[in-house]
């Protein structure tokens, strides 16, 4: 049993039935171990839309979960994991980052710089 296998029967045993995403590159292996989970994917397009829809769905079942892309689908969802927050409203985030990705990035705009 791989890591991600583990998180979703996890969140199948604390009462998450469906898990809330939007595929993407970063997040594509979440998605891959997602359909063969117990859980139902629901896909959305639009993170900020996904946020509060996680929200709304923890609050009616006690967790909601969501999984996004990093980067900019994770920024999208501030407002809805704010509101989430705010109203003691459990959720969990899912993401991926890869760190090495990362770095290279960095290494060559600090380059393009020099």
């Amino acid at each position: 049993m791989n890591l991600l296998e583990f998180l979703y029967k996890r969140l199948k045993s604390h009462g998450v039935d469906h898990l809330f995403g939007i595929p993407g590159e970063s997040v594509h292996l979440h998605f891959h171990y997602l359909y063969k989970s117990d859980l139902e994917p629901v896909i959305l397009a639009h993170e900020p839309s996904l946020s509060y829809a996680v929200d709304a769905y923890s609050r009616i079942r006690g967790l909601g979960a969501a999984l996004v892309s990093y980067g900019v689908g994770v920024l999208n969802m501030v407002n809805g994991v704010g509101q989430a927050y705010a109203e003691s409203s459990p959720m969990t985030c899912i993401t991926k980052l890869d760190l090495m990705i990362q770095i290279k990035k960095l290494c060559k705009r600090f380059l393009l710089i020099v």
